[in-house]
C-alpha cells in the first residue's frame, strides 16, 4: 500500500513492519500493521469499519511522532509488546 500524505511518501513495501494492531470492537473494528520508515516515521496501514480510524477504507494513517504511535498502540498491544517495541522511550511513572 502506498500514499503521499502532507508531502511525505509512505510505502509498506519500503518500510519495516513492526507488529499487527487489531481492534475487535464492533463498528470501530480495524485490522492494521504498524510500520516505521527509514526516516523513523511511524504509520498504520490497514482497513476497518466505517466508524474506525480507517473510515471503512484501506488506507495509511501516519503518526506525527514515535510517541504518538506509542500512545495509540498501547491501547491495543500487550504490556510485553509495547515494552518490546517502545521500551527505550517509556518513562517510569
Amino acid at each position: 500500500m502506498k500514499a503521499i500524505i502532507k508531502g511525505k511518501r509512505y510505502d509498506t513495501e519500503n518500510a519495516e513492519k513492526i507488529c499487527p494492531v487489531v481492534s475487535d470492537d464492533g463498528q470501530w473494528s480495524f485490522t492494521a500493521d504498524l510500520y516505521v520508515t527509514k526516516n523513523e516515521t511511524y504509520f498504520l496501514a490497514g482497513s476497518g469499519e466505517k466508524l474506525s480510524k480507517f473510515e471503512g477504507e484501506n488506507k495509511i494513517i501516519p503518526f506525527d511522532t514515535r510517541y504518538d504511535a506509542l500512545c495509540f498502540v498501547e491501547n491495543y498491544l500487550s504490556y510485553d509488546e509495547v515494552e518490546k517495541y517502545f521500551g527505550e522511550i517509556i518513562k517510569e511513572g
